[in-house]
């Protein structure tokens, strides 16, 4: 209800087409009896009906669980999305970003290692690299989109 309040006055005095939120898990229902499941969700089902209301997108940011990390492929996917299925199931589309070099230069071999230098040219080979990955449309295609990723601006570039 504060954001909804906050968007009437804005959107007098300006045109709003993008709503960013930076990110859903800090945002706190009104009425705290519920699960933290249920209260995503019901964050979710507010964002959805702002978004219709105002007729703006609402781009939620979610953390991931840390299932992807136990996973041999860390590509992310929706079971991922943290505290509740309902932000899948209420959003007409999910993205994930995705950079294999982040998890390579984590996974760092020893150099003494006969892994080392495989280990060296994959990372090598993931420099510089993201994926934008589609995993829910729901009036569109999925899949994935690559970019390059400039690192020292925080900036996606066009595909590689």
């Amino acid at each position: 209800s504060k954001i909804r309040a906050k968007l009437k006055r804005v959107m007098n005095k300006m045109d709003i087409k993008l709503i960013v939120i930076d990110y859903l898990q800090l945002m706190k229902p009104e009425g705290k009896d519920f699960s933290r499941e249920q209260q995503v969700a019901k964050i979710a089902i507010g964002l959805k009906e702002i978004a219709k209301e105002f007729n703006i997108v609402v781009m939620p940011l979610s953390q991931l669980s840390r299932a992807s990390d136990s996973r041999e492929n860390r590509r992310p996917m929706l079971s991922d999305l943290r505290d509740s299925g309902a932000l899948e199931q209420a959003a007409d589309i999910v993205m994930f970003v995705h950079r294999d070099e982040y998890y390579l230069e984590r996974e760092k071999e020893p150099e003494h290692s006969k892994h080392y230098q495989e280990w060296l040219a994959i990372l090598e080979a993931s420099k510089g690299k993201a994926d934008l990955i589609i995993s829910k449309n729901r009036n569109g295609k999925i899949g994935e989109v690559k970019f390059n990723f400039e690192s020292e601006f925080g900036r996606f570039t066009e595909e590689y």
